[in-house]
C-alpha cells in the first residue's frame, strides 16, 4: 500500500486549492488547542487528557490512546460546511493504531445535537475496512464499508469525500474508489464537530491532517493533494540514502 503525505499547508490565498477552503488543521502546534490555519478560525479544544501531540512519520501529528472519548471537539464554528449545503469536501490523513472486533472506530464523528443522531462518519469497521456514512436529520442517507480497502495498523491513509448536488465521490490515497448518491436525503444540520471520536468506543489512532472545503474538489485536485513519499519513508525507516 502506498504511503501518503499531506501537501504543504495552503497559506497562499492565490493557490487554486485555497478557493473554498474553510478548515485546515495541520496539527503542527505541538501543544495546546487545535488551530485552524484556513483563516476561518474553526479552532477546537482537546477536551480529554488522552490525546497528545507526537512527532510522527510526517512531522507533528495528533495521537489518541483509545481510552478517552472526545479528544478534539466542539469547534467554535461548524467544522464541516455541510449544513443545508450540497457542495462540500472533507479530506483527512489518519493512521489506525488499533482494530477491535467489538465495533467500529471513527476518526470523524459529526452529529446533529437536537436529533441525537450521526450525520457524518468516517473511520473503519470491526474488521478494519474503511467505512463512511452520511445521513440527514431523520437518518436517511448513504452508508458503506469498503471490503476491498482493509486498513493496516500503523499505515497512514488519505481519504477524501466530495459532494456536488448530493452526488458524492470517495477517494482513497488520491484515487477514486466509489461514487455515491444521497439525493433522497432531507435537511442536514450538523452542529457539533468532533474528530477522533466515537460515541461508544474511543478510537486509538494518529491524525496527520484534516481539511474541508465548501465546494466539491475535482478528481485532479484530489490527486494533487497527496504524493507518494515511499522513498522518504524508506529513508526514515531504513536509513536509506539512495
Amino acid at each position: 500500500m502506498p504511503r501518503v503525505k499531506p501537501q504543504r499547508p495552503i497559506l497562499d490565498k492565490s493557490h487554486p486549492l485555497a478557493r473554498g477552503l474553510v478548515l485546515d488543521l495541520p496539527f503542527t502546534e505541538r501543544g495546546g488547542d487545535v488551530l485552524d490555519i484556513s483563516g476561518h478560525e474553526n479552532n477546537g479544544a482537546r477536551t480529554a487528557t488522552g490525546s497528545q501531540y507526537q512527532i510522527g512519520r510526517y512531522g507533528p501529528c495528533l495521537e489518541v490512546d483509545g481510552t478517552t472519548d472526545i479528544p478534539v471537539g466542539d469547534l467554535i464554528n461548524d467544522g464541516l460546511p455541510i449544513a443545508s449545503k450540497d457542495y462540500w469536501t472533507i479530506s483527512m490523513i489518519f493512521e489506525p493504531k488499533q482494530v477491535i472486533s467489538a465495533g467500529s472506530m471513527d476518526v470523524l464523528y459529526e452529529r446533529n445535537n437536537s436529533a441525537g443522531r450521526s450525520i457524518l462518519l468516517l473511520g473503519w469497521d470491526a474488521s478494519g475496512h474503511l467505512q463512511f456514512s452520511v445521513s440527514d436529520d431523520v437518518g436517511v442517507g448513504y452508508s458503506t464499508s469498503f471490503t476491498q480497502l482493509l486498513l493496516e495498523v500503523g499505515v497512514p491513509v488519505a481519504v477524501t469525500v466530495t459532494s456536488e448536488q448530493r452526488i458524492g465521490a470517495i477517494y482513497f490515497n488520491g484515487g477514486l474508489v466509489q461514487d455515491f448518491d444521497y439525493t433522497s436525503s432531507g435537511a442536514i444540520t450538523p452542529d457539533v464537530h468532533n474528530i477522533l471520536k466515537n460515541a461508544w468506543i474511543a478510537p486509538k489512532a494518529i491524525l496527520h491532517s484534516h481539511r474541508a472545503w465548501d465546494r466539491a474538489l475535482t478528481a485532479q485536485e484530489v490527486a494533487s493533494l497527496y504524493v507518494d513519499p515511499w522513498q522518504i519513508y524508506r529513508k526514515s525507516r531504513d536509513g536509506y540514502s539512495g
